[in-house]
C-alpha cells in the first residue's frame, strides 16, 4: 500500500516504538499532523512513559510537530481516545501511527 503524502497522527508514549513507528512514517513520505498524548490528570504525568507536560513540549518543538493531549483518567481513558481520533479524522488525518510489534 503506497503511504506517501498521507496525513497521520501518532500516538506518541515517550518510547523507543513509539519514536520509530514516527520515524518510518516520514521516511514513508507521510505527513506528520500532530502527537497525541494521553495525559494522566490523577498524577500530572504521560500515561506508560510517565512524562511532564514541561518535557513533551520540547519533544514537540524538536520534531516540529505539535501535541495534542488527552487529558484523562483511567476510568474515560478509551472513550476520549477514541474521541481524540475521531477529531483528528475530521482535522484530515488519514492513518494514525502506533509503535510496538
Amino acid at each position: 500500500m503506497n503511504m506517501k503524502n498521507k496525513k497521520f497522527v501518532a500516538s506518541y508514549s515517550g518510547g523507543k516504538d513509539s519514536i520509530l513507528a514516527i520515524y518510518r512514517a516520514i521516511k514513508q513520505g507521510m505527513k506528520p499532523m500532530a502527537l497525541i498524548i494521553t495525559y494522566n490528570t490523577d498524577v500530572d504525568r504521560s500515561w506508560f512513559h510517565g512524562m511532564p507536560e514541561h518535557t513533551l513540549d520540547e519533544v514537540s518543538k524538536s520534531l516540529n510537530i505539535p501535541i495534542k493531549l488527552i487529558k484523562t483518567s483511567g476510568k474515560e481513558y478509551a472513550d476520549n481516545f477514541k474521541k481524540e481520533l475521531r477529531e483528528q479524522k475530521k482535522n484530515g488525518a488519514e492513518v494514525c501511527v502506533f509503535g510496538g510489534y
